[in-house]
């Protein structure tokens, strides 16, 4: 009887100790990519900054955070682990400045990977936002030059035919959707020269543009938007949404 007893404590023993190691290896990992989440956090509150800074002396510019991002960093490594894609799975779509208020609105795109012992990667879209007031001098002083006609401030993209007054009027931001590659191409859009070489089933069009990509991330898809006074519009109309 106490034999059989040894024997049922053994075989408990065997299956508990690799449940038990699963069990901390997926604490850990889950511990690891809030670690990741957080150094994307971080580094996202120093590029706003930035951004607040830049915007002092001259245009928001949306491809700002692609080329800055990475160099505040702590922990590249980590994220490389636990962001799919690592950093180029990190983008900014939709990030913008709200006028009115003279606020950066850094847009932060991301998805997170956990890879566990004998299952798939578990994978999650997130994104989160940091709004930085931008450096942009005295409010006072800001409305004493913005008074008289000339001074009256529009928004044009490139190639476009409209000028708008609304900074954050639809008809300024790209919506983005993806497609199989061989719907994009019967539907009469191109490879994109910067990402096209790279493209899987998966791709990615605008209404707006003439090429597929294979990333949301490829500059190309990227608008730049100008302000500029209502007397240097040149001819253009103004937009039917926000026009007036």
């Amino acid at each position: 009887m106490i034999r059989n007893n040894r024997g049922s404590v053994a075989l408990e023993a065997m299956l508990g100790i690799p449940l038990f190691i699963f069990g901390m290896l997926a604490i850990y990992d889950m511990g690891q990519a809030y670690m990741a989440e957080a150094t994307l956090y971080e580094a996202a509150a120093e590029t706003a900054e930035y951004m607040a800074e830049y915007g002092y002396i001259c245009e928001l510019d949306v491809l700002l955070p692609y080329r800055i991002f990475e160099d505040y960093i702590d922990d590249y490594d980590l994220v490389e682990k636990y962001m799919e894609n690592g950093m180029s799975g990190v983008d900014f779509i939709g990030t913008y400045f709200q006028e009115t208020e003279k606020n950066i609105v850094l847009v932060v795109n991301y998805t997170k990977e956990i890879s566990l012992p004998f299952l798939p990667p578990l994978t999650k879209e997130k994104t989160f936002t940091i709004k930085q007031r931008a450096y942009v001098g005295d409010s006072e002083s800001a409305e004493e030059d913005t008074k008289g006609e000339s001074n009256i401030k529009v928004y044009i993209a490139e190639n476009e035919s409209v000028y708008h007054k609304d900074f954050e009027c639809t008809h300024l931001k790209l919506s983005i959707v993806s497609e199989d590659i061989s719907e994009a191409s019967n539907s009469g859009y191109t490879k994109c020269g910067l990402c096209g070489e790279n493209c899987g089933r998966e791709v990615f069009v605008t209404t707006s543009g003439r090429h597929y990509h294979s990333s949301t991330s490829c500059s190309g898809l990227k608008r730049t938007i100008y302000e500029i006074n209502i007397d240097e519009t040149n001819g253009l109309v103004p937009c039917s949404r926000c026009g007036g």
